[in-house]
């Protein structure tokens, strides 16, 4: 939303919105900007992250199998598919397939960016888009599966006692 709006505040004051404004700059410049600069950055990340889960903290994440690492969560269950797909290459490849697939994802995902930086169009959708799946992921999954609501539509259930009004306190709120 915070690029949104920085990218598109002066066509918004003006009101003019193009479906698509023309790209600044060359193919390779627009390349460098929207896929090089942020994969490098990704690449920087995922080499720290695997230094602190595999080096800095290996004794520590094979001691205490409780802590989840993002690898851990997805190959807990040796029935679910994320665990077939990260097994593809053996159970000893879990990890560079993991890494593999993860920067293949990152890759794709940047593939709609340049769309989205030159068209306010597009750039709206998008942002509804992400809106009605997030309102419609919250409306689905915001009590736990394990809550149990006690709802009895036969009739209501009768107060406890303490709770209950005193008969002085009902005997004034009839007179008002």
């Amino acid at each position: 939303m915070v690029t949104f709006c920085q990218r598109w505040s002066d066509q918004l004051e003006t009101k003019e919105y193009k479906l698509i404004e023309d790209m600044d700059g060359t193919i390779s410049s627009n390349i460098y900007d929207f896929y090089w600069n942020p994969f490098l950055y990704y690449v920087i990340w995922q080499t720290i992250y695997l230094v602190k889960t595999e080096i800095i903290s290996k004794r520590k994440l094979e001691y205490n199998t409780d802590i989840m690492t993002s690898l851990r969560w997805m190959t807990r269950k040796k029935t679910s598919s994320s665990y077939k797909l990260l097994s593809v290459f053996g159970e000893h490849n879990q990890l560079p397939t993991f890494v593999l697939i993860q920067a293949a994802y990152t890759i794709a995902t940047f593939i709609i960016c340049p769309l989205l930086w030159h068209s306010i169009v597009l750039h709206s959708l998008y942002l509804a888009l992400i809106f009605i799946i997030a309102l419609s992921n919250g409306a689905t999954n915001s009590l736990p599966r394990s809550v149990k609501l006690n709802y009895k539509p036969k009739g209501m259930q009768r107060m406890p006692k303490s709770w209950r009004p005193s008969k002085r306190n009902r005997q004034l709120s009839r007179n008002d």
